[in-house]
């Protein structure tokens, strides 16, 4: 009978073995293989996000990540919103993996422009130069699809521009072409999704 125990006992342990082995590697295999992230997780009392974003040009389009309440990547577009009078960005849109929303970036968009025009490169001995400007940005009304359908806050958004133009003689132009260049857009604000 002590033998049945026994033999009892280690069949057991050996299938606990396999199981937790089995749970492990299942586990193991799940973790930072996923190209979908795990958010949104916004409480129903709001959330701080942080949004970085980057691009090698002044171009509409940047690479973009979300992290906080709402863990998310995808790309940015600087786009003219409809209704606009001009050709000028004065949005933001921030197209995710589960979703987008759009960012009011006309006052930050404005104040670029006036920064940039005139005033850059900062530089003109080595044609370089930085601008940076700061301003609100607020989630557009009705602009979220997706995950993001509903959502609601506002940010303080940071655009800086790094910049190389090719000597002698710079700025010729305020579109003159540049050797390189980096754009960053960075922010945070508190944002929520209905209830």
């Amino acid at each position: 009978m002590s033998n049945r125990i026994l033999t009892a006992t280690i069949f057991l342990a050996g299938v606990l073995i396999v199981l937790s082995a089995a749970a492990v590697v299942s586990g193991a295999s799940n973790t930072g293989d996923s190209t979908k992230p795990e958010g949104p997780h916004v409480p129903k009392s709001g959330g701080l996000i942080r949004v970085t974003g980057y691009s090698d040009n002044d171009g509409p389009t940047s690479k973009v990540v979300v992290t906080g309440v709402i863990g998310d990547f995808g790309k940015a577009v600087r786009i003219a919103s409809q209704g606009s009078s001009n050709a000028q960005y004065n949005e933001l849109d921030l197209q995710l993996t589960r979703g987008s929303f759009g960012l009011d970036i006309a006052g930050v968009e404005s104040e670029l422009l006036a920064a940039i025009s005139g005033h850059f490169p900062t530089n003109a001995a080595t044609c370089s130069g930085e601008v940076s400007v700061s301003g609100r940005a607020a989630i557009d009304s009705g602009s979220g699809t997706g995950a993001y359908k509903g959502l609601t806050g506002s940010l303080t958004l940071t655009i800086t521009i790094n910049e190389v133009e090719s000597p002698p003689h710079c700025p010729m132009t305020d579109t003159s072409p540049f050797l390189a260049q980096t754009v960053f857009i960075s922010g945070s604000g508190k944002v929520s999704l209905p209830s």
